[in-house]
């Protein structure tokens, strides 16, 4: 949602955004477990362990930074938007089905004392 912000002007660079996010997206969901894989084979499941960690810790700090710059670059993401309130108003859920449920657990009547359906 944030990448949009940087795009609100040019809709027609956001299809283009989207497929290069996705794209870089599923590269790396495909060629993590094969690195890590082929380096665990080779290494061992210890020196793995580090590289992963270690790698971890200094991608950290390389991604706040970028995170930062970027922050920094475009002005419309410092911008706070305000939610619209919804004219949408919440309802108890009711089923009949569930109600029926609860009268048979809780003795049969549900608190009405008659023991009839309303109908």
């Amino acid at each position: 949602p944030h990448i949009y912000a940087h795009t609100h002007a040019h809709t027609h660079y956001k299809p283009v955004l989207n497929a290069n996010m996705r794209r870089i997206d599923l590269l790396c969901k495909l060629l993590a477990p094969t690195i890590t894989g082929l380096f665990l084979q080779h290494t061992g499941p210890f020196a793995t362990t580090l590289v992963v960690a270690g790698w971890n810790i200094v991608s950290f700090f390389g991604e706040l930074g970028l995170v930062l710059a970027v922050y920094r670059m475009v002005p419309t993401l410092a911008i706070k938007k305000y939610r619209k309130q919804s004219n949408v108003e919440l309802v108890p859920f009711s089923d009949p089905e569930l109600k029926e449920k609860d009268e048979v657990k809780d003795g049969g009547d549900g608190g009405s004392g008659s023991g009839a359906e309303d109908g």
